[in-house]
């Protein structure tokens, strides 16, 4: 939003006095305009749809996951894949000393 009124600021103090309606500066500007209001009315709606994801981050979207699930019956999030812990050193790579020769 900040960068539309930035460039409509930028229109504005560009805009010769004597421009007509068809002036490239003005169809950026409207280009501009239409293309951030379609993206916010879409974040908007996907927000709506989705209020747990748009809201929450991280623990906090696990957490009302696990409630999500409580409340379905389901006591335990149901198994993810297996990942590596990030304290482990990551396991040594075999390397081809030959193929530099």
């Amino acid at each position: 939003m900040i960068a539309l009124l930035i460039l409509w600021a930028f229109i504005v103090w560009r805009l010769p006095a004597n421009a007509s309606w068809y002036d490239p500066l003005l169809l950026i500007g409207v280009i501009a305009t239409a293309t951030v209001i379609w993206w916010v009315s879409s974040t908007q709606g996907w927000a709506q749809r989705n209020p747990g994801l748009a809201v929450l981050e991280g623990a906090q979207f696990l957490d009302y996951f696990r409630f999500e699930l409580q409340a379905k019956g389901q006591l335990h999030l149901p198994r993810g894949p297996s990942i590596t812990d990030p304290d482990r050193p990551p396991p040594p790579q075999i390397t081809d000393e030959s193929a530099d020769e």
